[in-house]
């Protein structure tokens, strides 16, 4: 279906994303991963589209 095949598109870009930000290895990193704030950072700025 149209739905399923969005949802999709959708979780395979954000998969992309995930390879496009890998997970640091800083054990400093105080706040959480660095990584991970430029990842939501993407999410955010491209939510209309995903």
């Amino acid at each position: 279906t149209p739905s399923i095949a969005s949802l999709h598109g959708s979780l395979t870009g954000m998969l992309q994303w995930l390879l496009d930000f890998p997970p640091s290895n800083r054990s400093q990193a105080r706040f959480g991963n660095p990584m991970f704030r430029m990842w939501h950072k993407r999410l955010v700025e491209r939510s209309v589209n995903v």
